[in-house]
């Protein structure tokens, strides 16, 4: 499971700063996306239960303080269905144009693997 976990991990990319300048955040802000992708395994399945999306900024006086990005669709991703350069928005929402020092999923209870035709918790 650990393997799954950490393959989990690297599969998410951000991006952050929108490119274009169409001038529709803010001064202040900027647009910030959160995109799901992974790389082939030899699992059948590899279901994760995203319940949301955190990020937490360098400047934040507070180790608590954790700002929630809007999610597109909560729910169970199959990793293995957004492999071979296939990806999907998680999350998207204008924060405040600083650095971010982490990014957290909060995951539920419905996350599993399947291998060889039996999922595994």
């Amino acid at each position: 499971m650990k393997k799954v976990f950490a393959s989990f991990l690297a599969a998410c990319i951000f991006f952050s700063c929108s490119k274009d300048n169409n001038n529709s955040a803010t001064a202040g802000e900027t647009d910030f996306s959160v995109y799901l992708t992974d790389d082939p395994s030899p699992y059948d399945k590899v279901n994760i239960d995203i319940e949301s999306v955190e990020v937490h900024f360098n400047d934040d006086a507070d180790a608590d303080a954790w700002h929630t990005i809007k999610m597109i669709r909560p729910g169970v991703y199959n990793l293995l269905k957004l492999s071979n350069g296939k990806d999907t928005l998680l999350a998207t929402q204008k924060i405040a144009a600083k650095k971010i020092s982490q990014v957290r999923f909060i995951l539920g209870d419905d996350n599993s693997v399947v291998v060889d035709g039996n999922t595994y918790p």
